[in-house]
């Protein structure tokens, strides 16, 4: 039930975006004076932007209470938020793949850490700390990805697609050229 709810809500995001909706809120996005300049109404499409993530917040929280089968505050620790965060950072801000991307990424993140972990032996010795090894890694993480990859995994995502479709006809560069 929940895979079809995450797919449901994703092909809802993309549709939208296609929409009319979607495409005032990109307009309003890169420039706001420019957009309302063109005929968009600024206020009711930010409205709108803000009825529909309320709407999709309030189905996230209902399936969240589905899931776990009560609610309650302590579900929610800083470690949850700060992962939430590194979905969005790595998985590359603005677009449902980047989301999409960003949240496998950060469900497998951890067992990769407790995998590498196992292997240099080191599991052992670091069993009282892998939290505070999971909290550093992902502040880790985050970091490189803002200072090196600021599009996200979506970025990298797009640079492999292109050299693997400009592969055979890559140009090299002429003479003298850097």
């Amino acid at each position: 039930m929940l895979l079809a709810a995450a797919v449901a809500t994703a092909l809802f995001g993309l549709n939208l975006l296609r929409s009319r909706t979607g495409r005032a809120w990109r307009a309003i996005h890169g420039r706001e004076a420019v957009a309302g300049a063109l005929g968009i109404s600024v206020h009711r499409a930010k409205l709108s932007a803000f009825v529909v993530s309320s709407m999709l917040t309030a189905v996230a929280g209902c399936l969240f209470a589905y899931f776990r089968g009560f609610v309650s505050v302590e579900a929610f620790s800083l470690f949850l938020t700060i992962q939430y965060v590194a979905m969005v950072i790595i998985g590359g801000m603005g677009s449902i793949l980047g989301a999409l991307l960003g949240t496998v990424f950060v469900i497998l993140f951890p067992y990769f850490i407790e995998w590498l972990m196992e292997a240099a032996g080191l599991a052992e010795n670091l069993s009282s700390v892998v939290f505070a090894v999971n909290y550093a890694a992902f502040g880790l993480v985050m970091l490189l990805f803002l200072v090196f990859e600021p599009q996200g995994l979506v970025g990298v995502w797009g640079r492999v697609q292109a050299w693997f479709l400009m592969w055979p006809f890559k140009q090299k560069p002429l003479a003298g050229a850097k």
